[in-house]
């Protein structure tokens, strides 16, 4: 098990993704780096099935995100990296 705190396999804003936003199949948040302009994409978070992670109070919120599981999706214009979530944890200080 990683330290709390520290031992992330990414870092950066979550965001809703328009790309990944179906009703059915896996849930997917952007994560961004939010200090350029504009903001730029580092990855895509997952949430796998029967997980009880719930990360609509993080968005826009930086998190750190620990994968059980990391995927390149390829066939697209640019390769899409994927993380497989097993924890995502707020950075923040806001809403605590």
């Amino acid at each position: 098990m990683k330290p709390i705190g520290g031992g992330f396999d990414i870092v950066g804003e979550l965001r809703p993704s328009l790309i990944f936003n179906r009703a059915t199949g896996p849930k997917r948040y952007r994560l961004v780096e939010s200090d350029k302009i504009p903001a730029r994409t580092l990855a895509y978070v997952e949430v796998p099935e029967g997980s009880q992670l719930d990360l609509e109070p993080m968005l826009g919120r930086k998190v750190g995100v620990r994968a059980r599981e990391q995927r390149l999706q390829t066939g697209d214009v640019d390769p899409i990296v994927i993380y497989i979530a097993s924890e995502v944890t707020p950075l923040d200080a806001r809403g605590q």
